[in-house]
């Protein structure tokens, strides 16, 4: 894991500064470190950060003054760096000052995860100085949005914590031990890279590869597709399978994969424990559950209950339309599959149904892309 931090001064004494010196040190040996900063350190401490920590140095110097052409130039120069490095997270350390938001910003635009530091800079004691006359544009432009695009904040301790959720900014936030000790030191170190990977498994999408999505959508059309339908398998090789198995997760395909898997002879690695693994919630995050469990009520129409089938196809379709087909997990899509191919209700009876109901458009999107995921076949297609 390569973790890239950024302090505008390291040559500050400040607790800042000696806090972001023992998360260094206290990741030195699990990590691959890097430190961006705007001002030069000198040659003893570089020395010290080089040889002693293992830390790679970066300085990109900002022009001082009212000028914004002086900041466009430092975004440019920032996100130059972050290219190159390509770090897996980008730790900010800092609050009120505008170049710590201009580099979260680059990272989060640049598609990498970001941590941020406020170092108890969002506390109220330190908003109520000069307020209306420093505080609030900076809360406006630039802080407020540094806090609450992150991926997530470390704090710490639990003051800051409940300072920031009062805030209601931020409800990511991850609280570090305070360090006393060597011994405490090495559990800092360990919440650190804890909360790094928290961080990165929750934002796993962004970094998922084509090939990785294909992977899972051929090994499941395996698992379900008829005998004669020709499915071609991408190799795993080369491909994150801890990402797979997220997606195979929150898509509430493990199982099928695994099913597809053993009917390809492809063998996987162990398989990943990603229910225990902690993640963050996220907003838009897919129900996991079959759209039988989701749709207990029938459209308003005209089936009789004794036509138990009929009812459950009409029940099932509408529920995917409130959904909306981009809501829907592969495991849903293998209900509908399974929907048109096995089951036996009177089509005529279920078309007539749908179009009472004014779902027969989005039917014909649904056989359409059930043809193109599971070669599903045009005998079993209602229109």
């Amino acid at each position: 894991m390569t973790v890239l931090h950024y302090i505008s001064d390291l040559t500050h004494t400040s607790s800042m500064t000696k806090t972001v010196m023992r998360m260094i040190q206290a990741t030195s040996k699990t990590v691959d470190l890097h430190l961006l900063t705007s001002v030069p350190l000198s040659e003893n401490t570089l020395a010290a950060l080089r040889e002693q920590l293992g830390v790679t140095v970066h300085t990109i110097g900002v022009e001082t003054g009212a000028n914004p052409l002086h900041y466009i130039e430092y975004y440019k120069k920032v996100r130059a760096r972050l290219l190159d490095i390509n770090p897996h997270i980008v730790h900010v350390h800092g609050a009120w000052d505008i170049r710590p938001a201009i580099v979260q910003r680059c990272a989060s635009r640049n598609n990498m995860v970001t941590i941020v530091s406020p170092h108890k800079g969002m506390s109220p004691e330190i908003i109520d100085i000069d307020f209306w006359k420093s505080r609030l544009w900076r809360i406006l432009t630039y802080q407020a949005m540094m806090v609450s695009k992150s991926t997530a904040v470390v704090a710490v301790n639990e003051k800051e914590k409940n300072d920031i959720l009062n805030l209601g900014l931020k409800r990511r936030i991850e609280v570090l031990p305070c360090v006393t000790s060597e011994q405490t030191l090495w559990a800092m170190g360990t919440a650190l890279v804890e909360a790094y990977r928290k961080a990165l498994d929750s934002s796993y999408r962004r970094f998922l590869q084509k090939e990785e999505r294909a992977f899972l959508n051929s090994v499941v059309k395996k698992a379900v597709a008829d005998v004669d339908v020709k499915v071609e398998i991408p190799s795993i090789n080369g491909l994150s399978f801890r990402r797979i198995s997220f997606l195979a997760y929150d898509e509430g395909a493990t199982e099928l994969m695994q099913r597809g898997a053993d009917k390809s002879d492809i063998y996987l690695p162990q398989a990943i424990d990603v229910a225990n693994i902690t993640r963050y919630k996220t907003r838009k995050a897919k129900i996991l559950k079959s759209l039988d469990e989701m749709s207990q009520s029938l459209p308003a129409g005209r089936i009789p209950e004794s036509q138990m089938e009929e009812r459950r196809a009409v029940r099932l379709i509408s529920k995917a339309k409130e959904l909306t087909l981009k809501r829907l997990t592969l495991y849903n899509w293998v209900e509908l599959y399974e929907l048109f191919r096995y089951c036996d209700f009177n089509e005529d009876i279920v078309a007539e149904e749908l179009r009472q109901c004014k779902l027969k458009g989005f039917t014909k999107k649904l056989q359409k892309r059930l043809s193109e995921r599971f070669g599903l076949k045009e005998g079993y297609m209602i229109f």
